[in-house]
């Protein structure tokens, strides 16, 4: 009840540039990316605001880079908590 309508940000509270992500997604599959010009509106970086939800006492369990690397890792076997 304590939550009820609230909106919170899930995420590590860590920025990680899409360079980064580019470099992880490459050891798994060999996808093509292309550079181009920011779009208008775009957002430069992103980084949740988790202040909100540790006030409660949650916090992330899993590092972003190996949430993503999960992702490619069909072989891993984990526990959805």
């Amino acid at each position: 009840k304590k939550l009820n309508g609230q909106v919170f940000d899930v995420g590590t509270g860590s920025n990680i540039s899409l360079n980064e992500i580019k470099e992880i997604v490459q050891k798994f599959n060999d996808v093509k990316f292309q550079y181009t010009e920011p779009r208008p509106g775009e957002v430069g970086s992103t980084k949740a605001n988790i202040l909100p939800f540790q006030r409660i006492g949650w916090t992330h369990k899993i590092p972003i880079k190996k949430g993503i690397e999960r992702c490619f890792n069909k072989g891993e076997k984990y526990e959805i908590i």
